[in-house]
Parts: C-alpha cells; structure tokens; sequence
C-alpha cells in the first residue's frame, strides 16, 4: 500500500498513517504526510501531525530531530510562537550537534 502512495494520492497516505500508525510504514507514510502539508502550505497540519507522531509514535529515533525541526518551522509558519520556541529549544537541548 506505502509503495502505491504517493504525493497525488493523500488519502492513500492517511489510510496507512491511521490504520499502521505503530509500524515502519505508518512512521513514513506520516512523514511523507508532514512534507505534503509544508509544501502545500498547510502549516498548521503539519505542526499538529507532527507533534502528534512526536508525541505518539513508538519508533521515532533517527527522525526525531528532522522531525522536530519541521513541526517548529510549521508553528513558526502558522504563527504560533510559543509552541515554535517550544519544539525548537527541544531540538537545541537534546539533538543540538544533529544536521
């Protein structure tokens, strides 16, 4: 299902994200889903999928600080500054020498 996802096809993306969401291919098809709203400019999507994988997700290791970046880019973007400063003194405090 993952593999016939793709940017055209959302829905497909939010099935998998919502019925596999503990998996490997529930963390990307949410990652992917994150990237879309960004890139559209769905900020506040984005900030609220975002910090709901951060949050919930179970298997979030390597992505953390990728991901951490981009929810306080999308607060940032919807302007809410306080959950911003939030998000970003996280990634500062525990992943400062990621890139």
């Amino acid at each position: 299902m993952l593999q016939s996802a793709n940017r055209e096809n959302p829905a497909a993306l939010h099935k998998i994200f919502s019925l596999y969401f503990v998996t490997e291919s529930g963390k990307v098809a949410g990652l992917r889903l994150v990237e879309l709203y960004l890139e559209s400019g769905e900020f506040p999507a984005a900030a609220w999928l975002g910090d709901r994988m951060l949050s919930w997700h179970p298997n979030l290791l390597v992505e953390r600080p990728k991901l951490l970046y981009r929810v306080a880019l999308a607060y940032h973007l919807s302007g809410d500054e306080a959950n911003a400063k939030t998000r970003l003194g996280e990634l500062k405090q525990k992943y400062a020498d990621a890139k």
